[in-house]
């Protein structure tokens, strides 16, 4: 069935190069906007279909071959997927300006054993890496909230429910008024981003050039960090 399914593409795709619609799964949608935007330049008739999902159901999606990318943190990798990873970055800590760590520019992250956070539910991968990371440092966070929607953290870190880890992206995207950001430096956290694919479905020439367009859209963000 999924060879008949892949066949299918590959005639639709041979009729109708600039038609068709792409599956997307992903962790990261704050990252969205600009990366469809600059696709939708270069083929404006193609279609998304996108679902923000855990980790481990965008495995199980992208070996399915139900999904045709997944644009994940951390990336998907198996001996059935191509993974490109196309992005790292570090991970700061939020407080309210009010906060007694507001003052700091960096700390240590086993400064923050006796804080509450508010933070992603486990599955998510900046929630899962973050708890190994606070393991090795000596301690399991204690969170105030956890939920499904990574855009809620920044406006609950400002009632002083507690802090959170954010990616440098997404500091870069939202508002950062009446908060500090805090650099961690031991140790120095960090995330990578990849783009997977099943290696055996078909590659639309759309689904090229989607690829192309998130390589060079991280490539732009990296070289603007530096």
């Amino acid at each position: 069935m999924f060879e008949l399914e892949e066949g299918k593409r590959e005639i639709a795709d041979m009729i109708s190069a600039d038609y068709g619609t792409l599956t997307l799964a992903v962790n990261t949608a704050y990252m969205l906007p600009d990366i469809l935007n600059r696709f939708r330049e270069i083929r404006p008739q193609v279609q998304f279909h996108v679902e923000q999902l855990g980790t481990h159901e965008m495995e199980i999606r992208v070996k399915k071959g139900e999904v045709d990318f997944c644009l994940s943190s951390p990336p998907i990798l198996g001996s059935e997927l191509v993974c490109d990873v196309v992005f790292q970055e570090q991970i700061y800590v939020t407080v309210p300006a009010t906060h007694r760590l507001a003052g700091r520019s960096r700390i240590r992250l086993s400064e923050l054993k006796e804080e509450r956070f508010v933070s992603l539910k486990k599955g998510y991968g900046i929630r899962d890496l973050m708890d190994r990371y606070c393991e090795q440092a000596g301690f399991v966070p204690s969170n105030a909230y956890e939920g499904d929607e990574p855009a809620t953290l920044g406006p609950l870190v400002l009632t002083g429910l507690g802090i959170a880890f954010i990616p440098e992206s997404a500091l870069q995207a939202g508002s950062r008024a009446n908060v500090a950001c805090l650099q961690i430096e031991d140790p120095v956290c960090t995330r990578e981003i990849g783009l997977t694919r099943h290696q055996s479905r078909y590659f639309t020439s759309a689904a090229k050039e989607f690829r192309q367009v998130i390589i060079e859209h991280f490539r732009n963000m990296a070289q603007t960090e530096i």
